[in-house]
């Protein structure tokens, strides 16, 4: 069941999404992304920001033989040198790109993650990440701009039904970068 659907214009071309709130994902299709949002024990949204000053969630492109799951994993220790713990699949977005010459294809899936922190390393700022952040839910907009649209709208609400089902309680603290 298609729980959003948006379009967007991007370098010329249209792309045509489709969000699936599930615990599975269509084998046979291949997966181009695979991103998580990791929440801390104040419900904090854990950002990591590039080296061109844009914020991105963990995540990124599988490895030859790399399992989706074991990619945000990696993502993670790598980006944002932390741990997450009950890490499930929140959904997919199903990519329909017909005039996409890259690496993805014409067809493809991006998968969302969520996961608890479970461990902080000390960040050291290798790879392509100059930091890593934490915001509410409230403020994941002013970092992610794509959080604004239909997708990252229902996207936050599967977030929010992790949360409820792990019965997540909220402290009041805020981990350092």
């Amino acid at each position: 069941m298609i729980t959003a659907q948006e379009s967007i214009d991007y370098k010329g071309r249209t792309i045509k999404m489709h969000w699936y709130e599930s615990f599975d994902f269509p084998k046979g299709i291949p997966v181009s992304q695979a991103s998580i949002l990791c929440l801390d024990q104040a419900h904090e949204v854990l950002l990591i920001k590039n080296q061109n000053g844009r914020y991105n969630l963990p995540g990124g492109h599988p490895e030859a033989g790399e399992k989706p799951g074991e990619v945000v994993i990696r993502e993670l220790n790598e980006e944002a040198y932390t741990v997450a713990k009950n890490i499930n699949l929140l959904g997919y977005i199903e990519v329909f790109d017909p005039a996409n010459t890259g690496r993805e294809g014409t067809h493809y899936l991006q998968l969302r993650y969520a996961g608890q922190l479970e461990k902080l390393e000390p960040f050291k700022g290798e790879f392509e990440t100059v930091s890593r952040e934490f915001a509410s839910f409230e403020e994941l907009q002013n970092f992610l701009p794509w959080i604004k649209n239909s997708i990252g709208k229902v996207t936050l609400k599967s977030l929010e039904k992790y949360r409820n089902r792990f019965r997540l309680k909220t402290k009041n603290r805020r981990l350092c970068k």
